[in-house]
């Protein structure tokens, strides 16, 4: 397990692009994300809107910072994304096929990594992000996350079977994670099945 810490300007990017994002998902009628973890805080609609998008950026940010030592790639695949049609591909960085499974958590140990049945790509290698946070309000003071471990889609669609949850999805527990390290070899060799 690797700890990523983003410092305060970092962090305030990635929020500052949250924030912006989840005004256009609210402008343009996407459904509100909800979240049992932030309930008693108090939110308003559009700051536990900008708090789910930073989540998620934050452990893509995280894994650029450890795959390149810093966020330029992160912040030029964020403008050909918001300037694009189509999404992603499922792939965080672009040109490799790795997508960050980010979640809010305390307890890395008992966190499952959960992939939706309809978003399983058996050419994508799942890396599971874990932002630690505490509370919202410390989001930028305080910005950790730890990447936990990777497992390829196929061998997930091979070895798991979906829960009967709604939305069903995938849960692959911490322990049957490869370490994070095992990706971080020549770029001919990172598109492993």
């Amino acid at each position: 397990m690797i700890t990523i810490e983003l410092d305060e300007n970092q962090a305030g990017l990635i929020w500052m692009a949250a924030s912006a994002k989840a005004s256009w998902m609210l402008a343009h009628g996407w459904p509100a994300i909800q979240s049992e973890k932030l309930k008693n805080y108090g939110l308003t609609k559009e700051d536990e809107q900008t708090y789910h998008q930073a989540i998620g950026l934050a452990g893509e940010a995280a894994v650029h910072l450890w795959v390149y030592g810093n966020l330029s790639k992160f912040f030029e695949a964020q403008r050909i994304n918001q300037a694009a049609t189509t999404g992603d591909g499922g792939e965080d960085m672009a040109g490799i096929n790795i997508k960050a499974v980010d979640s809010l958590c305390s307890l890395p140990m008992q966190q499952n990594l959960l992939v939706q049945s309809a978003r399983l790509s058996t050419n994508i290698i799942y890396l599971q992000t874990l932002v630690m946070i505490l509370e919202p309000f410390m989001f930028i003071s305080n910005l950790k996350v730890k990447i936990v471990g990777a497992i390829s889609g196929s061998s997930i669609a091979t070895n798991f079977k979906p829960s009967h949850g709604n939305p069903p999805c995938y849960m692959v527990p911490f322990e049957l994670l490869f370490p994070p390290e095992a990706l971080l070899w020549n770029e001919h060799k990172r598109k492993i099945k």
